[in-house]
């Protein structure tokens, strides 16, 4: 039976989603595995694969004797661009950090990432796309499912008040149609202001900023 140790320090920052995803995905693994894999977390044992949630430097370090004992699989949750309006560092801070994760994502023998436009990305970062693998975000159909059309009306009842307040959006590999989408119910509603968060946060708010359709007022937007 395969050893897959799972390393992740997600926990060390409160309400960014990538713990909860680290522990759906561990328990996905133990049960789809059950009869195939031991699943450790953070465990200091050798094991065939070592499988990077997350870039801290100890996990970099370890990486070195960690290729002797099997295969190292790293997680990319983001890239450079993709972080520069969501951390607040000196531009020479902000580059040895990028250089710092890009060297990490190429320490790794292979590559998961739920962002397909990544690929092409980590490609020109100098990672052969043969190393990298597409595996989409997935979600319960019992918990969420369409709507009838009764049901699409009721709930638009329900939350009508909804646009006097701040309104949350959650980014994650969203189409220029869902943007537009989003724009056109503001416009209707004429929403105060917007809270985007997710993978690609700051790339919407780019999109949003640059519509002739916002007015002024509503060009106040804030990442979370």
């Amino acid at each position: 039976m395969k050893r897959i140790n799972m390393l992740s320090k997600a926990d060390m920052v409160k309400g960014q989603g990538v713990l909860s995803a680290h522990d759906e995905q561990v328990e996905l693994a133990r049960e789809v595995m059950k009869d195939r894999a031991l699943i450790r977390e953070n465990s200091r044992e050798a094991s065939e694969i070592t499988h990077y949630h997350s870039i801290n430097p100890e996990f970099y370090l370890s990486a070195f004797w960690r290729r002797r004992q099997g295969a190292l699989v790293g997680y990319v949750h983001f890239l450079p661009e993709t972080v520069e309006n969501s951390i607040s560092l000196p531009r020479f801070a902000k580059n040895i950090f990028y250089k710092y994760m890009i060297s990490f994502y190429k320490r790794m023998d292979y590559l998961v990432t739920v962002n397909p436009v990544f690929i092409d990305k980590l490609a020109d970062y100098g990672i052969p796309s043969e190393k990298v693998t597409y595996i989409p975000n997935v979600v319960s159909e019992k918990n969420f499912y369409p709507l009838g059309k009764e049901e699409k009306m009721k709930a638009r009842e329900k939350y009508e008040e909804s646009a006097q307040r701040p309104l949350q959006y959650c980014v994650q590999d969203s189409c220029r149609e869902e943007k537009e989408s989003l724009i056109s119910w503001m416009w209707q509603k004429k929403c105060r202001s917007v809270s985007l968060c997710g993978q690609e946060a700051f790339l919407s708010e780019r999109f949003l900023r640059g519509t002739r359709k916002l007015k002024p007022e509503w060009k106040t937007f804030r990442k979370t």
